[in-house]
């Protein structure tokens, strides 16, 4: 469990900047995107586009950053796929 705390932490210290994530939450709340269970967010309309590639290569990049602080142990996937479920617990869903 010490791990997923660490994941988790990780992962929200690595959030994009505040301008970033107050776009992401507009974008959630209009239905324009979607979490996904991998961690990143999928577009749900074509003007969304460009905020799903941003978003998704700076998740990427976190999720890259904490698998390397934890040596390799966990995968990409595992990191996302944690990720995936703090932000469902953020989110309230």
């Amino acid at each position: 469990m010490k791990t997923v705390t660490s994941i988790i932490l990780s992962f929200f210290l690595l959030l994009p900047n505040l301008a970033s994530a107050l776009e992401l939450n507009e974008a959630r709340t209009k239905k324009l995107v979607v979490e996904q269970p991998d961690g990143y967010i999928k577009a749900n309309d074509p003007s969304a586009k460009e905020l799903e590639s941003r978003v998704n290569q700076e998740r990427k990049k976190a999720y890259e950053d904490i698998t390397k602080q934890h040596g390799g142990k966990l995968t990409l996937q595992q990191v996302g796929e944690q990720a995936a479920k703090k932000i469902q617990e953020k989110l309230g869903n």
